[in-house]
């Protein structure tokens, strides 16, 4: 059995898309002690810009699907609501698209 390089993978599992490049596994090693979300987001905001992640292609086949995210909560307080809604939306997401909808889901506010 072949072990899987992600590196083949689509960016919306679809064939045909641009693939997002993974990340190198030689740099595990050096590894910092504190996790930088600044430097994480600069690597990856840049393989999604260029793989179009984010982008919807509304001439795409298949009927369109998409979820509009909710406004954020009132009280500014993240409860395990939060994980649970944006974690259906993902699932449906996936499911959808899986079933041939042409789907949009940016998730985040």
């Amino acid at each position: 059995m072949s072990a899987h390089d992600p590196s083949t993978d689509a960016a919306h599992g679809e064939p045909g898309d641009a693939p997002i490049p993974a990340a190198d596994p030689s740099g595990l090693t050096d590894l910092p002690a504190r996790y930088d979300p600044h430097a994480a987001a600069r690597t990856w905001q840049a393989a999604w810009d260029a793989a179009d992640a984010f982008v919807a292609d509304p001439e795409a086949p298949g009927e369109a699907f998409s979820i509009v995210i909710p406004p954020p909560n009132i009280t500014g307080r993240l409860h395990m609501g939060h994980a649970l809604n944006n974690t259906m939306q993902d699932v449906l997401c996936r499911y959808k698209r899986m079933d041939g909808y042409n789907v949009l889901w940016v998730p985040g506010t």
